[in-house]
């Protein structure tokens, strides 16, 4: 009897009679979990690249800039490397992001090559 974890990973369904629907294999599960998750990571690469628009808007408003500046734009003590700060911040989430998209993209290529005959 071949082993349980073996025949999970081979991506065929365990315990199949035959009748009535087909059981999903682990690997199609394992495929659908990632691509929510590639879902979930564009939505996040989104709204980081949206973060510096919505701050100045807010800014040119006369808003605070989410907190960036509390009294307004005039009477910013923040120095102005902050911006670059930030800047730099949001460029290294939003280049991890997508290289984290990427991956999960390859790997669920390849299992998804594994479950096709």
């Amino acid at each position: 009897m071949p082993c349980l974890f073996r025949l999970a990973l081979s991506g065929k369904a365990i315990g199949y009679s035959g009748l009535g629907p087909r059981p999903v294999s682990v690997l199609a599960v394992a495929v659908f979990l990632i691509r929510y998750a590639v879902l979930l990571l564009s939505i996040t690469a989104i709204g980081l690249a949206l973060v510096p628009i919505l701050v100045l808007i807010d800014l040119v408003a006369g808003g605070s800039g989410y907190g960036l500046c509390p009294s307004g734009i005039e009477h910013c003590d923040r120095p102005y490397t902050a911006g670059a700060e930030i800047m730099i911040v949001l460029v290294v989430a939003l280049f991890a992001v997508v290289l984290t998209i990427r991956l999960l993209m390859r790997l669920a290529r390849r299992l998804q090559n594994q479950t096709q005959p």
